[in-house]
């Protein structure tokens, strides 16, 4: 499995195929194992720890197994009718999500500054926006802009239930700078608590039935449950992408792109590749760990404390 594209519900099940029991103690991971795991197991519960500690906590948030499933319902019908994903894709997308909060990345969202930018905005203006995925259409929206709103029209299906047309009116700002002309945003439709959100935003995210902005939506960006470590690695893979290659420690380092100082590719050359020695160092302690527990008593250990 590529070390990128695995999510937390991928790196529980290859961790239960190779013999790995789990548990929670607070916020630890506790492991169970039958025998030592491998190295790429290890990486992945090391990499995963947050996401699988979620996954595993049942009846959180006052929530029954009842209440949870009808949510996973909901998520992977989403992701398999209207986002077009096979279904079982669509059920370890919506089991990697059912345990935490949705995340910004995930969702479908329309920007004010690229509907500005394209000229739908401009009073009587209709037509379409679409999203697609690897080049293929996965869902679209009509759009009818007036002075100061814009009118959403699309459909939805949720689970397997009928397809439904829902219609979206979201007012808009303009804002004048301070150079001259005036910046456009959305202002939120959503009401949470019977309290009208109002804020000024330039994306408004799909999520569910409505588009609203991410405070409603209960969205969390995909940084805020990286640890320290995580961070960095993100930092080391957007630095070998702007060199011109492939995210993750196994792919070669690129060379540096034609036009870039000789210092700054060295700079950003000893940064990425000083933060993947600790991401190395960081994996050799907690598989030693782990074999140091299972050579121990077969009683249940807390894990990465």
């Amino acid at each position: 499995m590529e070390r990128t594209a695995v999510s937390a519900a991928e790196a529980l099940r290859a961790a239960r195929a190779a013999g790995i029991e789990f548990g929670t103690d607070g916020d630890d991971l506790v492991l169970e194992p039958s025998a030592p795991p491998a190295a790429m197991v290890l990486d992945l519960l090391m990499r995963h720890k947050l996401g699988i500690v979620a996954l595993l906590r049942s009846g959180c948030d006052g929530w029954s197994a009842e209440d949870w499933q009808v949510l996973f319902e909901e998520r992977a019908g989403i992701a398999e009718f209207d986002g077009g994903l096979p279904r079982s894709e669509a059920e370890a997308l919506a089991f990697a999500s059912g345990s935490g909060r949705d995340k910004v990345e995930d969702c479908r969202s329309i920007d004010v500054n690229r509907l500005h930018k394209a000229g739908c905005l401009q009073p009587g203006w209709r037509g379409g926006w679409q999203w697609t995925r690897d080049g293929e259409k996965v869902a679209s929206i009509n759009l009818h802009a007036e002075q100061d709103r814009l009118h959403l029209t699309y459909r939805i299906r949720v689970g397997g239930s009928e397809w439904e047309d829902v219609a979206e009116t979201v007012r808009i700002v303009r804002i004048a700078c301070r150079l001259g002309g005036a910046r456009p945003y959305f202002v939120c439709p959503g009401v949470v608590n019977g309290i009208a959100c109002g804020r000024r935003v330039a994306k408004l995210h799909g999520p569910r039935r409505y588009f609203l902005c991410r405070h409603c939506c209960r969205l969390a960006y995909g940084s805020q449950s990286e640890g320290d470590l995580d961070r960095a690695l993100r930092r080391a893979n957007n630095i070998r992408q702007r060199l011109g290659g492939d995210p993750g420690m196994a792919a070669p380092f690129p060379g540096r792109p034609k036009g870039m100082w000789r210092r700054t590719y060295e700079r950003l050359r000893r940064e990425a590749l000083q933060v993947e020695m600790r991401a190395d160092e960081a994996l050799a302690v907690h598989a030693e760990r782990l074999l140091g527990l299972f050579d121990q008593s077969r009683g249940r250990r807390s894990f990465w404390s």
